[in-house]
């Protein structure tokens, strides 16, 4: 159970221009097999839209007719539509105003058994709860029709600025996420130790502060693609003593002359993916799926890798929704134990800073 079909990196690109873009199939399903509970994660960097535009609209006609879609308006007000046979149901949501283009992350989960549903938009490189909305009495669609739409999508399937969509036959978690691919060493008064050995209990060291506990530690296998797509960086940049991999999301430190004058700041947290058009990075050959890690701290630190330093789980006030917390990778953790981050160690750079950052350190 979990990951059934993942289409390739820029798949709404491709399948704008007419090519099929290379995805994977994870788990085959048989024509007749129909997706009672399962999820349906799309990306995709957006700004204001002028016009009713669907991100996706994945009709299918066997066993039975349906369509899954999801529709964004001028307004920013967001629809999807599940749709089988007579039987419709509907969510909306309204997004907020983006003064610029960014990466959204939209989750829709169902489960038929239970009856419930949901629809939820995280802005992956912001601060702020996710967006989510209710769907009830949702409506199973054929597993087969669903995983060859992402497997190769068309133009009338999937808009041009969606980077990846993935389909799962499970509840997939929401909320923060790992970056930390395994055998990426952090720094402990033991010395150097894998990521994936830490656990709840285990002591870490922080630059200025000295031992730390680790509060958690989680893991999750996830899509190779979009904010989740694994980035080499490359030693001596950054203070690296060998090279590293991690997700293109994943938060490092940087420093410089470039960043005191841009920014005004002695060093900023800017996201691995920027990394590449600085030519300290690239994106690293991987599978469909990339397992990553991370370490929840008591505060929002920057941990010790091989020699760098990046960000740790960044939770900020998650632990005030009970319902966001079950729903996450911390689920079942006591809820009343989870530090409320109020910010981040460093100035995070926005998407656009990090790019203005790069052009100047290549220029």
């Amino acid at each position: 159970m979990g990951w059934v079909a993942i289409s390739g990196p820029g798949a709404g690109a491709m399948a704008a221009r007419g090519a099929a873009p290379a995805g994977s199939l994870l788990r085959a399903a048989g024509p007749a097999e129909l997706a009672g509970r399962g999820t349906l994660l799309i990306e995709a960097e957006l700004g204001a839209v002028d016009a009713l535009t669907a991100l996706v609209d994945i009709p299918v006609r066997h066993p039975v007719s349906g369509r899954l879609s999801l529709w964004l308006g001028p307004e920013g007000l967001l629809t999807l539509e599940l749709v089988r046979g007579g039987r419709q149901r509907r969510a909306t949501l309204t997004l907020p105003t983006r003064d610029r283009a960014e990466v959204l992350r939209f989750v829709f989960s169902w489960d038929c058994g239970t009856g419930g549903a949901r629809l939820v938009v995280e802005r992956p490189e912001r601060d702020g709860a996710p967006l989510a909305a209710a769907l009830a009495d949702p409506v199973a669609l054929p597993l087969e029709g669903l995983s060859r739409a992402v497997l190769q999508p068309t133009p009338e399937i999937l808009d041009a600025r969606v980077d990846f969509i993935a389909l799962s036959d499970s509840i997939e978690p929401i909320g923060p996420m790992p970056g930390l691919a395994g055998g990426t060493c952090v720094d402990t008064p033991e010395g150097r130790r894998a990521v994936e050995d830490l656990r709840r209990g285990d002591l870490v060291l922080i630059r200025g502060e000295g031992a730390v506990p680790v509060l958690a530690a989680v893991r999750r296998s996830l899509p190779a693609r979009g904010l989740f797509r694994p980035v080499q960086l490359f030693a001596p940049h950054h203070g690296l003593s060998r090279d590293v991999v991690v997700g293109a999301g994943q938060r490092l430190v940087t420093s410089g002359e470039e960043v005191r004058r841009l920014f005004r700041a002695e060093s900023v947290l800017v996201a691995a993916r920027h990394m590449i058009a600085e030519g300290s990075g690239i994106y690293a050959d991987s599978g469909p799926l990339v397992t990553l890690h991370q370490l929840l701290l008591p505060d929002q630190q920057v941990l010790g890798i091989c020699g760098a330093e990046m960000e740790s789980l960044h939770v900020g006030r998650l632990r005030r929704s009970a319902a966001l917390v079950e729903a996450s990778l911390l689920a079942g953790y006591q809820r009343s134990r989870l530090p409320q981050q109020e910010g981040h160690a460093l100035p995070v750079l926005r998407d656009y800073e990090a790019r203005m950052l790069a052009s100047h350190r290549a220029a």
